[in-house]
């Protein structure tokens, strides 16, 4: 039976066609990759950005994080706003995508960068949350089946084509020029999509707008922001007193929304995040799973890109396709590891992450002044497949163990949690390697390395810890 008939057996409702589902399948899945793009393309540029614009550490650090910062705030709103039309958050966020890349492309200030790398994640984070629910609304069945796997790959894909196109247009582009047109892609990348999602994702949808934990999502903004700022100048600054009481104020801020969204719950109301959750046995360590693999990566992505372009004098489209053997890896091992024998699912997170642990701490013997690229590509594919199984089994695991009334709320804990590890291996490890390192030496970018391969491997070595307790328990303990 070919894919065709195959699809065609679905039933498919009155406002669908075929062809106009399978078309709208690819605004969804590009759509996916520009959320995963972002930090990726980001981390490209950072050293050419700094360059052009003579920006100092702590600036550039916050630059950096500007996307990260922007969805990890904001993709749990993002997620409770599509539940009044996914299309029509859909199409917002890719009109803000579209808007941060005329800011990003035209910026003049460290600040106005800024400003643009934010906007884009908040779209990001409008986005992203819609595409999965719209595949389950508009697929069934065998189509679905075939949708949600090309969705999974779309994830590597953004990582992938962010690092490459991006090294590739500034390498071909050079100069000042070649990052500004990396961030102008977003422009017609955006409209395409907004324009996509009006003509190929046609559906009846609810009118009504639900009710946001507005107060939750200001304290959590609020609370990110005074850590971002710590992070970012804090360290360049020898952590002056300023610092200090601006990240007790971020851990205070924290601790203040954790208490008003139990409150919120407690009187029946939708809180932004299910903190409650926290207090399992199992959820807590697997978002610590969850958050030291994508804070891993997201710090690697940053700092290995600094290196191999300041230190080891690599082009821009040399390191992107050098850090790439991370980002396919882990895209081909989520649709790999699902097809060993059932009885060793339980046991993939805890052996891939021993496996990323130890290629963290291998990397250090292969980034000196000049790296050992063979053996450097062969870790980076080790990470990327390890950090793909470890990261997909423990979440298959977790949310196969919670009751199914809990498993959206599970799910929002996870995306957060995740975005957030990127946030944090960026802002405050990647703070740490660039306050290390000094513009004119070449050498000092290779030895800064000391200071976060050894850390990540530390982390992962407690994440593994974390994992084992979460795959030898039978079941969730009462939620």
């Amino acid at each position: 039976m070919t894919e065709s008939s195959l699809i065609a057996q679905d039933d498919l409702p009155p406002w669908e066609s075929i062809g106009r589902r399978w078309k709208g399948l690819a605004v969804l899945l590009v759509g996916q990759a520009m959320g995963s793009w972002g930090a990726a393309a980001m981390s490209v540029a950072a050293p050419r950005v700094g360059s052009a614009l003579s920006l100092p550490a702590g600036e550039m650090q916050l630059v950096a994080s500007g996307f990260s910062f922007g969805l990890t705030t904001f993709l749990v709103a993002g997620a409770r706003l599509g539940a009044a039309g996914q299309r029509r958050w859909f199409r917002h966020g890719a009109l803000l995508l579209a808007l941060s890349g005329l800011i990003s492309a035209f910026a003049l200030t460290w600040w106005m960068l800024f400003a643009g790398q934010l906007l884009a994640g908040i779209g990001a984070a409008i986005l992203v949350p819609q595409v999965l629910s719209l595949i389950q609304i508009r697929f069934s069945g065998a189509a679905r089946a075939i949708a949600v796997s090309l969705y999974t790959m779309s994830l590597g894909a953004g990582v992938a084509g962010g690092l490459l196109v991006s090294g590739l247009l500034m390498s071909t582009i050079g100069g000042a020029l070649g990052w500004r047109v990396t961030f102008l892609l977003y422009t017609p990348v955006g409209l395409w999509l907004a324009l996509g999602a009006t003509r190929w994702l046609i559906r009846p949808e609810p009118a009504d707008t639900p009710r946001l934990d507005r107060g939750g999502l200001v304290l959590f903004s609020l609370s990110l922001s005074l850590l971002t700022v710590t992070l970012s100048f804090g360290s360049h600054a020898g952590w002056p007193i300023w610092s200090v009481i601006t990240g007790l104020a971020s851990l205070a801020g924290l601790a203040l929304f954790a208490l008003y969204e139990l409150s919120l719950a407690r009187r029946g109301h939708q809180p932004l995040l299910d903190v409650g959750l926290l207090a399992s046995s199992v959820v807590s360590p697997s978002l610590y799973v969850v958050m030291v693999s994508m804070g891993g990566y997201g710090t690697l992505v940053y700092v290995l890109s600094l290196y191999l372009q300041k230190g080891a004098g690599f082009i821009v489209l040399d390191a992107a396709l050098t850090f790439s053997a991370y980002a396919l890896s882990f895209a081909a091992v989520n649709l790999l590891w699902t097809k060993l024998p059932l009885r060793w699912h339980r046991w993939v997170s805890p052996a891939a992450l021993a496996v990323l642990s130890l290629s963290q701490a291998l990397l250090l013997t292969v980034t000196g002044p000049v790296p050992a690229l063979p053996e450097l590509l062969i870790l980076l594919a080790l990470s990327g497949l390890s950090h793909g199984a470890g990261f997909g089994a423990l979440v298959a695991r977790l949310t196969a163990m919670v009751p199914l009334d809990k498993v959206p709320s599970v799910s929002a804990l996870i995306n957060t949690a995740a975005q957030l590890g990127v946030f944090l291996g960026i802002a405050f490890l990647g703070g740490l390697y660039a306050g290390a390192t000094t513009p004119n030496s070449p050498a000092s970018y290779a030895s800064a390395l000391v200071l976060v391969l050894p850390v990540l491997s530390l982390l992962s070595a407690l994440a593994l810890l974390c994992s084992i307790w979460v795959c030898s328990r039978p079941r969730v303990d009462a939620l």
